[in-house]
Formats: structure tokens, C-alpha cells, sequence
């Protein structure tokens, strides 16, 4: 039996990757919500000869309800958002656009058409405060569209779940990411500049997120707020340090002295039937032996 699903932000890391998942299982059929763009016209392309991927562009709401309206689908993936740090004026536009507004829209279509699954994914960012207030703008967009879900969940019977995520990484990133940066920095023979000497980060490789997705989809999972977390904190010198060790050229840093931020613990239950499948330190070993 084919799975119907809808995926949204599949242009960012995380939905690249889970697209191709999906559509390695050879029982998915993918919709994807696109925004009518050069960049996604490409990113389409890639993914042209598989018969199970319908690519949905739309340049505005009125043609994306128009055409969402055709979709008949079991299970919409919110990947959908915009992130920035620190905003100013101009972000405010953008980060409710795609954090609030076309997630909303998206929700309610998906009620419309009597889809019976959601999963909206979050981020960990938004359950650190700065005294009970959100720790910044994006953090307070993505609770809006949180507790809006909340809403359609009551009243329209969707199945909401909500999955917390911290940062990722794995093959094939074009972020600019604190793994990634150094790898590429690597590759060059560069020196990489770290601000903090003990900076501790909590990452999960992309594929141990989509393996969280995936018990989402096919165990009998109660809807709900789900944190998906690496039990260790890893501290980058210490990392560093390790690899190092086993590598004929080293990995090159100038370790800054700036305040030291630990990474919070956050106390949320944890996805049922989830674990950590991937070691970031074995997982870089192995990437730099292969590159």
C-alpha cells in the first residue's frame, strides 16, 4: 500500500535528505509544496524520473489552495521555516510569512481535505526563555504556529505532533554550520576560528531525525510534543582533540577565549522507540578518510 505525503521546506537539509528517504521506500508517493522559484525548479529536476514525486509550485495563497485542494494525501511533514538569530525590520515579514502564516495555510487545507496526520517540526530554541519570554522572534513564531495547531487539533480531530530538533548534520551540507565549516576548512588546508574553547553542542546526525519521522509514521505513536535529543553533549575541542589523533594532516583551529555557553537540558519526553544510531566522532573520521 503507497503512503501519501505532503512535505513541506523541502529545499533545507533536513527535507532533501527525508525526500530521498521516502522515495527510496518505493511505497511513497511525495507532494511537495514549493514556491514557484529558480532554486526549487532545480531542486525538482533531480528527482524528475521517479514516478511517486509531484512537485507542487505555486506563486501565491490563491494557487496554492487551488491546487492544494486536488491533493489527496495521508500525512503533510511541516519542515516549512525561516530562522534568524537576531531580527530587525525588515526579517519581520519574512519570518511570519513562513513560520506563521503559509504553515497555517497549509494546516488548514490539510483539514480541510480530512488528512489525518500532521508532524510539524520545532526546534529546541523555542523551549529555552529569557525570563518566561522567548529567547527571540523566531522562537516566538514557531510557539505561534505551535499553538495554533493546538487549535486545529481541537477542533478539527487532526493528529498534531510536534517534534523538537536540535542542530544536525551529514553528508552533502551546504549550511554554514559549525561541523560543516570545519570540514570545508579542511578540505582547503584552512584554519577554522572557534569564539569559544569548551563550547559544547548537542547534534544529531540528519539520518537519526529522519529515523524519528519515520517511527512517527508507522508506529502508533499518541499525538503530542516529542523531544528528539543526543543523550551526550559533545565538547567541539575535546572532538577535535579525538580526531585529530588518528589523522596525518590535523584539523587546524585558533580556539577564541569568549564567555562559555553550556547547552542547556531540556526536560521533555522523548520520542517512544527512538535512538541515537550515529556518532558524530566516528561519522567525521570517516568522512575525512573517505575525502
Amino acid at each position: 500500500m503507497i503512503k501519501k505525503y505532503v512535505i513541506t521546506g523541502a529545499a533545507g537539509f533536513i527535507g532533501k535528505n527525508l525526500v530521498k528517504d521516502l522515495l527510496s521506500q518505493k511505497k511513497s508517493k511525495i507532494y511537495l509544496i514549493l514556491r514557484k522559484s529558480k532554486k526549487n525548479q532545480i531542486l525538482s529536476k533531480k528527482f524528475t524520473k521517479e514516478p511517486n514525486y509531484i512537485p507542487i509550485f505555486f506563486k501565491d495563497s490563491n494557487e496554492l489552495k487551488k491546487k492544494f485542494r486536488k491533493i489527496n494525501a495521508d500525512v503533510v511533514i511541516n519542515l516549512a521555516t525561516h530562522y534568524v538569530d537576531k531580527h530587525n525590520f525588515e526579517d519581520l515579514e519574512k519570518i511570519v510569512s513562513s513560520n506563521i502564516l503559509f504553515c497555517s495555510q497549509i494546516l488548514e487545507l490539510s483539514c480541510e481535505r480530512k488528512i489525518k496526520s500532521f508532524i510539524n517540526i520545532c526546534s529546541v530554541m523555542q523551549l529555552y526563555t529569557h525570563n518566561k519570554y522567548p529567547l527571540n522572534f523566531y522562537a516566538a513564531s514557531k510557539d505561534s504556529f505551535k499553538n495554533i495547531g493546538s487549535f486545529y487539533s481541537k477542533i478539527y480531530g487532526i493528529k498534531f505532533f510536534n517534534l523538537f530538533i536540535g542542530d544536525t548534520y551529514g553528508d552533502n551540507d551546504e549550511r554554514k554550520k559549525i561541523i560543516q565549516i570545519i570540514l570545508k576548512n579542511y578540505k582547503k588546508n584552512k584554519t577554522t576560528k572557534i569564539m569559544k574553547r569548551k563550547l559544547e553542542l548537542n547534534i544529531l546526525h540528519v539520518k537519526d531525525i529522519l529515523n524519528a519521522i519515520s517511527i512517527i509514521l508507522w508506529k502508533k505513536i499518541k499525538p503530542g510534543d516529542y523531544l528528539v535529543r543526543s543523550k551526550i553533549n559533545i565538547k567541539l575541542h575535546r572532538l577535535i582533540s579525538n580526531i585529530n589523533k588518528v589523522l596525518k594532516r590535523k584539523i587546524k583551529i585558533i580556539w577564541g577565549n569568549s564567555k562559555f555557553i553550556k547547552v542547556r537540558k531540556i526536560n521533555m519526553r522523548l520520542l517512544p522507540g527512538w535512538k541515537q544510531n550515529f556518532n558524530i566522532e566516528t561519522e567525521i573520521k570517516k568522512y575525512l578518510n573517505e575525502n
